[in-house]
């Protein structure tokens, strides 16, 4: 008896370790065919926590300290906005 739920427990467990890898091999695949740019679009921030985009291509970064800081004409203005 003990040794068919043995049995039955190693070939579960065998099922679900074969589903895995070949669910992962396939989602690896898929990320290698698409390619991330990472731009550093500002330096100097303090714990970034948000951003949030205004109608005229202004970004405003929210840090954790409070601060509130513009991003404008590709360049971060030095004062907080609050």
């Amino acid at each position: 008896m003990k040794t068919g739920y043995l049995f039955l427990t190693a070939l579960a467990c065998m099922a679900i370790i074969f589903c895995c890898s070949w669910y992962s091999s396939e989602n690896r695949e898929h990320l290698k065919s698409n390619t991330f740019v990472i731009d550093t679009l500002a330096t100097g921030l303090t714990l970034p926590w948000e951003i949030a985009f205004l109608p005229d291509s202004t970004m405003l970064f929210t840090e954790t300290d409070g601060k509130v800081r513009i991003y404008r004409d590709e360049k971060l203005l030095e004062k907080p906005a609050l």
